[in-house]
């Protein structure tokens, strides 16, 4: 079993590396791992884009508040709120998004974890002009020191002028090691293909390389920081990304 696991872990993470839209927004590999029962969890997200490339995106300040609660040790609810600030304007209110998480199977030596995020979003009319589910597959498994994460990502329109599109693809991995007692490494990969029936071409989607450095403060803040490295023509070239976690 943990060989098959093994085996189907890191093909489908070769496979995605190597895949031909992917929002530059909370750039985030989910683990099985939820807030235990009773448990709330409240997240900031900040992302900067340093260098926006061909979408000009340059000073871009992304900032998400995230608030989720555990009612049972495998159900999880959450709500997000998403702006934005540009160099030239003030901070502006997004969209809202709801979560309803559930972990299927725990991460175990023998095997895989295995987890469903769903996400439903509001955004304002400025901000996008339909609104969307996101359902967000999450495989974790060790192999030694090495913490292997890997999220499939299918999103469908639910309103708006294209509301007949059909599903679209995106992904997000990561493999992650240790390198101090409370502070981890890692590498990964964020991306999207657009429409699985009608996908994008190579040069009209985004694909980005991530190092990540996460530091357990204690055992209720932890701290993520990372690059986004843009590989496509209409990825952003360079993106900062902060993840700040509380427990209570």
């Amino acid at each position: 079993m943990r060989r098959l696991g093994a085996v189907l872990l890191v093909s489908a993470v070769l496979l995605l590396s190597a895949a031909p839209d992917a929002a530059a927004r909370g750039f985030k590999v989910y683990g099985v791992e939820a807030p235990a029962r009773g448990e709330t969890e409240a997240v900031y997200w900040a992302d900067y884009v340093v260098a926006g490339g061909k979408g000009s995106a340059d000073g871009l300040w992304r900032h998400t508040v995230e608030i989720d609660y555990s009612f049972s040790e495998r159900w999880t609810l959450g709500v997000f709120g998403d702006f934005e600030d540009t160099k030239e304007g003030s901070l502006r209110y997004a969209q809202a998004r709801f979560l309803l998480r559930t972990k299927v199977l725990d991460v175990s030596p023998s095997g895989a974890g295995l987890a469903f995020r769903v996400v439903y979003d509001f955004p304002e009319n400025w901000y996008r002009s339909y609104e969307q589910v996101e359902v967000r597959m999450i495989f974790e498994q060790f192999f030694g020191i090495w913490n292997v994460r890997l999220n499939p990502i299918f999103e469908k329109k639910t309103s708006g002028p294209d509301v007949t599109d059909g599903l679209s693809f995106a992904y997000a991995a990561g493999v992650y090691r240790p390198v101090a007692p409370s502070v981890s490494a890692g590498i990964e990969l964020h991306g999207g293909i657009g429409e699985i029936r009608d996908r994008d071409p190579t040069p009209k989607q985004r694909h980005y390389v991530v190092p990540t450095i996460r530091w357990k403060v204690n055992k209720r803040l932890s701290w993520e920081v990372g690059a986004a490295v843009g590989y496509t023509r209409e990825a952003d070239d360079f993106t900062l990304k902060s993840l700040l976690e509380y427990r209570f």
